[in-house]
């Protein structure tokens, strides 16, 4: 039941954050109605490729990006709290019209889908920098070949916070 109501918690704030039109953050940008993906490769978010570790949410925290094949990358994260796992995530980044989008189903512990059984959040691209991917309320920057962060904005009863994950790429993993 804990990671029931850390899920639930998760989707209260993420959920509402994600809404076409908002104000941008610090290291977000949101998708505007009168705004289209700009175009955009795998070539261009290609170093996300790897094992990446870090911490949040008071845990350990594991993301694992593939490269392209078929159409997509392919992404997994794993969420380690008090030495139990509370969340997975699987991720996909596919090519959308001219440009990219990610989409992320959320699992608890026990592989319980968060999101309905055809569903899945969705991030379009809103902006592209050389070594950074602004996709609708989520972003990914390249720091160097060996660390990456990844902001996330989570809303609160109206209140916006911005998440940063801080990724050291895993040295044999």
């Amino acid at each position: 039941m804990k990671s029931f109501s850390f899920a639930a918690l998760m989707l209260l704030f993420i959920l509402p954050a994600i809404t076409i039109g908002q104000n941008n953050t610090a290291n977000c940008k949101f998708l505007h109605h009168d705004h289209h993906s700009p175009a955009a490769t795998f070539e261009d978010i290609a170093w996300l490729e790897g094992h990446w570790l870090g911490e949040a949410f008071g845990g350990a925290t594991q993301e694992i990006w593939t490269h392209e094949a078929g159409g997509a990358m392919m992404g997994a994260f794993r969420l380690v709290k008090d030495s139990a796992v509370e969340l997975y995530e699987l991720m996909t980044i596919t090519r959308h019209k001219n440009s990219l989008v990610l989409k992320i189903k959320h699992f608890n512990a026990d592989l319980q889908g968060w999101e309905e059984k055809h569903a899945a959040m969705e991030f379009l691209l809103v902006h592209k920098e050389p070594g950074k991917m602004y996709f609708d309320g989520l972003t990914m920057e390249k720091i160097s070949d060996t660390e990456l962060n990844i902001y996330v904005v989570m809303d609160e009863a109206g209140k916006k916070d911005e998440i940063k994950f801080a990724y050291k790429r895993a040295v044999n993993p």
